[in-house]
């Protein structure tokens, strides 16, 4: 993996905390041109294997879910390996997609027979949720399918799993760069050319492509062969077993650096010896150096997944990301991920970006909110947009476009609001609100009309009855993405109606006017 390597070594070549030492690297490849120690892929014996297409599924659940044990200091790798086996074991469908996508964390914790709540459960649960309706809707529910699609390329493997499935997307930002990890991805690339010993679902012509895999026990076994130096400042965190921050400096060049070191020591190794050695090898044995030593001190860090808009617009996140909070109404994952890259086509994503980091926090989910309903209704009525379908009665027009977008859908402009004739051209040159009419659209038409309004009062004041929400009043469609009822404290909750100030007020607070509830 190219990108890989190559956003690993700019780390490197930028970092503040971690050293990589050239005189450590030249010790260790020392060491092993003669020898280089060969480590089998289930020495424990701990993995599931069939040698079919079960094995490949197996091994792709277990990758989703293999990251964040140390908040349990009981919990291990070798437990959910070995409690995925059991459950494959016990019930072959276990792993079907369709069952995948019902998984609770309660059920979860049962297949591992763990009793306690697992570390980021809930961040798990999505994940084989994820992996499940992937499976299901573009390789025939088998992990073996998105195997065969690769053509024994183990990078091309790689790549199809990052696009298709985003909580496989290792990636951030760092220094205003973006680096590629892949760590999972790599290891199912990894774990299939170890387990069919290059063979059959294993065969990968390129599979000297893979890099190690950034993680936290390798860099601590690094360390201690003096291959990285840490600053003082890290050497502390990481004796006082502090936790180091998602997507800081610190943890970022941890495990680029690692990546960049052994990349290195593989290189070295070639040149002294002539011997090609692998960089999935080498990671097997370091990591097997490392889990024989318990006491090995190593970087603590509670994994805070990428947030779904993040994931989709392939962009660095961190636990200060302006996008999770917006995302938090919409219910569905999948649906999260529809709307970001609904508004980053529409707004562009720097634009969209801007929209939000120009507000304060608490009404960023509500600017996300206005600017999907605005961009759904521009999209079915280019002409006058959200504001022209709610003025003409039609803003269940609106509701459906943005159900549609967050199910996937895509939309089009409607003929009803197309023509220099429509009501869209006419209701902007109209200032009396009570002469507005749409002559020209058919009566046929599913769009509602506005007709010319009486003067009575007490017709005119039926207009207080529109039902305007922005949320789609759809909820009996099965797998809406759009929650029944609005979450407590959002801004849209709030039964005061919030109005805008002229003149020169200035000792008012500015509020975001409220026109959807």
């Amino acid at each position: 993996m190219e990108e890989v390597r190559s956003t690993s070594a700019w780390v490197a070549s930028h970092a503040s905390h971690v050293i990589v030492d050239s005189s450590g690297i030249e010790k260790v490849a020392g060491s092993m041109k003669d020898a280089i120690p060969k480590v089998e892929w289930d020495f424990e014996g701990i993995h599931y294997f069939d040698n079919g297409p079960l094995t490949v599924q197996y091994l792709f659940v277990l990758d989703a879910l293999n990251f964040c044990f140390w908040p349990d200091k009981d919990l291990s790798y070798d437990h959910l390996a070995s409690g995925l086996k059991e459950a494959l074991q016990n019930d072959k469908s276990a792993f079907d997609a369709d069952k995948l996508q019902m998984y609770s964390g309660p059920e979860l914790r049962k297949m591992l027979k763990w009793k306690r709540p697992l570390p980021l459960e809930d961040e798990r649960v999505r994940l084989i949720h994820e992996v499940g309706l992937v499976l299901e809707r573009s390789f025939e529910g088998k992990a073996s399918k998105l195997v065969e699609s690769c053509e024994n390329s183990a990078a091309k493997l790689i790549a199809l799993i990052t696009s298709h499935f985003p909580g496989f997307r290792d990636h951030t930002v760092y220094k205003g760069h973006q680096v590629f990890l892949y760590k999972r991805a790599q290891i199912f690339a990894a774990d299939l050319w170890g387990a069919f010993k290059g063979q059959g679902y294993g065969e990968f012509n390129d599979i000297g492509s893979i890099t190690m895999f950034a993680d936290y026990i390798v860099p601590a076994v690094l360390q201690q062969l003096g291959v990285l130096r840490y600053s003082s400042s890290l050497s502390n965190i990481i004796k006082s077993n502090s936790e180091i921050g998602s997507g800081s400096e610190e943890e970022v060049e941890l495990r680029a650096c690692s990546v960049h070191a052994v990349e290195e020591i593989r290189e070295l190794i070639y040149r002294k010896s002539g011997k090609q050695v692998l960089s999935v090898e080498l990671d097997l044995w370091l990591w097997s150096v490392g889990i024989q030593y318990p006491a090995l001190q190593h970087h603590r860090k509670k994994k805070e997944m990428s947030c779904n808009g993040c994931r989709v617009l392939r962009k660095g996140c961190s636990d200060n990301c302006i996008l999770r909070p917006c995302l938090q109404w919409i219910e569905n994952p999948e649906a999260q991920g529809h709307a970001t890259i609904f508004l980053a086509k529409f707004f562009g994503r720097a634009g969209l970006m801007s929209f939000i980091s120009a507000v304060p926090e608490n009404q960023g989910p509500a600017v996300f909110r206005s600017l999907l309903f605005e961009a759904a209704g521009r999209t079915v009525n280019p002409v006058n947009g959200a504001v022209g379908l709610l003025w003409t009665g039609n803003w269940q027009v609106c509701q459906e476009a943005v159900e549609t977008v967050l199910c996937g859908g895509a939309l089009r402009p409607l003929p009803e609001f197309i023509g220099s004739d429509s009501v869209a051209d006419d209701a902007w040159n109209c200032y009396d609100m009570y002469k507005l009419q749409d002559p020209d659209l058919k009566s046929g038409s599913k769009v509602l009309k506005r007709h010319h309004l009486p003067d009575e009062p007490a017709k005119i004041t039926q207009l207080a009855d529109l039902d305007i929400s922005l949320m789609p009043c759809f909820h009996s469609k099965k797998n809406s993405p759009l929650p029944e009822k609005r979450r407590h404290g959002s801004p849209m909750d709030s039964e005061e109606s919030v109005t805008t100030v002229c003149g020169d007020q200035q000792a008012i607070e500015p509020k975001l006017l409220n026109l959807f509830k």
